[in-house]
């Protein structure tokens, strides 16, 4: 039987989460004795942790592509949306990374650096706050509902 799940994209996930309500309709498993031992602990962006459930390998197909992937998706207790990690969404070819567009920093530094010392120190990778020295083109999906993320501190 085939069930349909929507996920959301996370780039920034290493792990793949479906929820608890969505493994009980997809493995028609109720009483979440399928889920196998997991010591995985979801971190959310705000520092709360999560706990876990277990895990399960599940057959997901690309709609776009009709290809199918084995992939391992954590269930946690608290309801959250199903979400597929950074690694999936890449091998899936759901986005793709283009890393020609993408600055690295090779120089090692040992210890906590300050913001004033990350500038200074890679002055070529910083050229002002906030502001782009190109035109920057952004293309948004319509049919995606926005989410309002609170902000992070990056620096």
């Amino acid at each position: 039987m085939v069930k349909t799940v929507q996920f959301q994209l996370d780039t920034v996930a290493t792990v793949n989460v479906l929820s608890v309500q969505e493994y009980k309709e997809v493995s028609n498993d109720q009483t979440l004795t399928s889920l196998s031992k997991s010591n995985a602990t979801l971190c959310m962006y705000n520092n709360t942790v999560i706990k876990r459930i277990g895990k399960i390998r599940l057959s997901v197909r690309n709609p776009k592509n009709k290809k199918k992937y084995k992939i391992e998706f954590q269930s946690f207790q608290e309801e959250n949306s199903s979400v597929l990690g950074a690694k999936v969404i890449q091998g899936m070819q759901l986005i793709t990374l283009n890393l020609q567009n993408v600055s690295t920093v090779e120089n090692s530094v040992e210890g906590n650096l300050t913001k004033e010392q990350v500038i200074s120190e890679f002055k070529e990778f910083v050229r002002g706050e906030g502001q782009f020295s190109d035109v920057l083109h952004l293309q948004i999906d319509p049919d995606v509902p926005p989410v309002q993320l609170p902000p992070r501190n990056h620096l």
